[in-house]
Formats: structure tokens, sequence, C-alpha cells
């Protein structure tokens, strides 16, 4: 998976390498929000934002590359009616999972990066102190779910033209056909002189039970206990 000018799709965890490759670009946000990680801010915290230095960052680097933007927004995404009032001509891209290679992904990164499967990683939701005291994966299962319920709910506060969803296979499998969902998005917004896609015609769906049986059936049975207890 190699882009024309010889980047490749490549990551662990979100982690690439090389200055040209993809970067979440953290350092940037936390320059402008009061949060360091990904959870959901008070209103208080969200008066906190300095709007016009974000707003003032942005229109820098687009001026300079004369291209839209985009960046992995996941630190804001409990936020994402504030995040609109900074950018109103955003256009949010919800890519999602199957959940169950989602919560396997994240229990495998847990033992990567910590040693550990107790210990969390990545983003917290609103109700992470109900999760912080059951089983790993119930952990991630409750992570999972309760990250996508609420950007969903929060989507369906949004204007229509400022909010995609795509399945993250469906994305893999044809990432044309997203590019062309991005474009008629982008057009409602407003923007002009959108180019055709010239990317690559597909990527690996890299979605494989890499659990055990018994691993396997807990985290079915954690997706369970968290759609009935939440």
């Amino acid at each position: 998976d190699v882009r024309p000018d010889g980047v490749k799709f490549e990551s662990s965890a979100g982690k690439t390498l090389g200055a040209l490759s993809p970067n979440e670009f953290w350092y940037w946000w936390r320059r402008f929000i009061p949060n360091i990680e990904s959870r959901l801010l008070s209103a208080e915290e969200e008066a906190l934002i300095d709007v016009t230095g974000f707003q003032r960052s942005y229109a820098a680097m687009q001026s300079i590359v004369n291209k839209p933007f985009a960046t992995k927004g996941i630190i804001l995404q409990y936020n994402m009616k504030k995040l609109l009032e900074v950018f109103p001509n955003a256009l949010f891209l919800h890519t999602r999972r199957v959940d169950f290679y989602n919560i396997q992904s994240l229990l495998l990164t847990r033992e990567k990066f910590h040693g550990d499967r107790n210990q969390w990683f990545s983003v917290k939701p609103p109700q992470y102190e109900k999760l912080v005291d059951l089983t790993p994966e119930q952990q991630v299962a409750g992570q999972v779910y309760l990250t996508n319920q609420s950007i969903e709910e929060q989507a369906r506060q949004l204007p229509g033209a400022n909010y995609l969803r795509v399945s993250h296979e469906e994305f893999c499998r044809s990432p044309k056909s997203v590019h062309g969902q991005l474009c008629d998005k982008l057009k409602l917004l407003g923007y002009e002189g959108l180019s055709e896609y010239q990317g690559a015609e597909s990527f690996v769906v890299h979605n494989q039970n890499r659990l055990s049986e018994d691993e396997t059936n807990r985290v079915k049975l954690a997706q369970e206990f968290i759609s009935t207890e939440f």
C-alpha cells in the first residue's frame, strides 16, 4: 500500500515511521486546547480553547499547501459541537470498524505498549469512571461501544453536510468510492476544484481473529454485558 509519491500507508497502533508519513499531529492540537488526552471537556474547559489561535494556525498551514487539511480529531471527538464552532466548514469523517476487531486491536495494543491488558490505552469515553474497575475485555468493549455511541449522538445534532460516516471495511475495499462521498460533502460546504482520486485501488482488510477461543468468548460476553448495562 503505497501512495504515488512513495509514502507507505503503514502504522503500528497509529504510529508511523518517516517525516513524510501521516502523523496524528497531537502537539498541534494541544497548543490550543486544555486537555492532553482524548476525553470529554466540560463547558468550563471548552471556554479555555484558544479559538483564535486555532483558526489562525490552521489558516497558515492551509495557505502554504493550498489544499484541504485533514487531521485525526479524536482528541476532541467528545466535543464535536464546540469543534464545529471553531471550524464551521469542517467535515467530520467517522470511520467505524466492526466492533469485535476494534476491541481485539485495542486489547493487543494494550499488551504491546504496556505489557499488560489491564492498562488503559487511548480514548476515555464520558463513562470512563464506570469502566475502570471492569475486566480488560469489558473495559475495551465499553470504550468502543460508548465512543461510537457518543459520536453518533453528537452527529445527529450537526448539519448533514458536516458529517460523513463510513465503515473501515468499505474504505479499505473501495477508497475511491469513499473519496467520491467526501467530495460530494465538501461541495455542499462550498469547496471547489477538488481533484480526482489518484490513490491505491484498495487496502488490505486486517479483520482476522487473533485471539484464542477462550479470549474470543470473553470478548463476546463483554460486548453483551456493555450493551445491556450502558
